[in-house]
């Protein structure tokens, strides 16, 4: 379980955590796949990792289980 923060708790100008879409990247090549921790249990995809990266789309949640 890991705590990722797309666009909160970033240093003064920064909007969109750099390292959001990479963080997800780097558990995907190791064959990982990402779910929130919380009730609905979605699964994250690198589209939907791209949108949000890209401010297009805001996650409910900041808790992602890798399995």
């Amino acid at each position: 379980m890991i705590e990722i923060i797309a666009t909160e708790h970033q240093p003064a100008g920064i909007v969109i955590n750099p390292e959001f879409a990479q963080t997800f990247e780097m558990f995907f090549s190791l064959g990982y796949r990402a779910y929130t921790a919380d009730g609905m249990s979605q699964e994250m995809t690198m589209e939907i990792i791209g949108k949000v990266a890209s401010g297009q789309h805001q996650l409910e949640t900041h808790n992602f289980v890798f399995r």
